[in-house]
């Protein structure tokens, strides 16, 4: 017996990849899993699957970009997801005045996934 979020903490030190059930509205820490302090412990990469899916078909992936040690993870640890998508847009959100800086990391992005 175990909180789950511990436990999914501990069992991920030997998992290549996370998947997690989405269900909105549990909230007994006893019970159910702590979402967001999950995503912040485990360290490895997690689908989140909303609740009412059975299957997955990436066909197309947005990337929400910025430039970090942890986004560039992200994309390495999603190129099987990618390699098969039939489209990947990359995005990154930027200030007034950013936006020459945001497109050369876009399209460093890009150039490293062609």
């Amino acid at each position: 017996m175990d909180l789950p979020t511990d436990a999914l903490a501990r069992e991920a030190r030997s998992a290549d990849l996370i998947v997690i059930g989405h269900t909105v509205g549990a909230e007994d820490a006893y019970r159910s899993l702590d979402l967001g302090g999950s995503l912040l412990i485990i360290g490895r990469p997690t689908l989140i699957v909303p609740e009412g899916m059975s299957s997955l078909r990436a066909e197309r992936v947005v990337i929400g970009w910025k430039d970090t040690r942890e986004a560039r993870r992200a994309v390495q640890d999603a190129l099987p997801f990618l390699h098969d998508s039939a489209r990947v847009t990359v995005v990154e959100i930027c200030g007034s005045g950013e936006e020459g800086a945001a497109q050369e990391h876009v399209g460093d992005v890009v150039r490293y996934l062609t």
